[in-house]
């Protein structure tokens, strides 16, 4: 497509491309990797990196899966605390009442600082989610090349579950 926005759609994953390849190896991949091999950042980030493409199959599928499931997460936190705040503070008297000692004078802007401030916090959660379940995937991986015959004794049933065959390539 040679109009301008296909050009421009062109250019923006030429552009994604190139940051996924320079800034992609320093990753929280590249951290569990110095955990688990003792190496340095620098070797770290180009072993974590080819690591992970290696496994192919449903790890590679899964891994950095989380992402979608953390937007939404951060979502949908954030609007039940906005909507549970403009409830609260339209809907009960003693926030409501220009009486009451509470009254809150503009509950819009109440509601969008705790909308702000649940969404802050969702991300720190929901972040801490996506690290560990990407973590748990790598270590699985780890385990998967090295030990391969006691891998069934430790990992746990619920992954065991969702990789299914890749545990019996092992």
């Amino acid at each position: 497509d040679r109009s301008t926005v296909g050009l421009i759609i062109s250019g923006l994953g030429l552009l994604s491309t190139f940051l996924d390849e320079f800034f992609g190896r320093f990753s929280k991949n590249m951290l569990s990797d110095v955990v688990l091999r003792s190496t340095d950042f620098s070797t770290a980030s180009s072993d974590a990196y080819e690591f992970v493409l290696d496994a192919g199959g449903v790890v590679a599928l899964l891994h950095g899966g989380t992402g979608n499931y953390e937007v939404i997460g951060v979502i949908i936190i954030t609007a039940k605390c906005a909507l549970l705040n403009h409830l609260l503070l339209t809907k009960i008297d003693t926030f409501s009442s220009p009486e009451s000692n509470l009254y809150v004078d503009e509950p819009g802007m109440m509601t969008l600082i705790a909308a702000a401030m649940a969404c802050v916090i969702a991300s720190g959660f929901m972040s801490l989610f996506s690290i560990a379940s990407d973590t748990l995937l790598y270590a699985f991986v780890f385990g998967r090349k090295l030990y391969a015959d006691q891998l069934k004794d430790f990992i746990p049933t619920p992954l065991m579950h969702m990789l299914g065959n890749e545990i019996e390539d092992a």
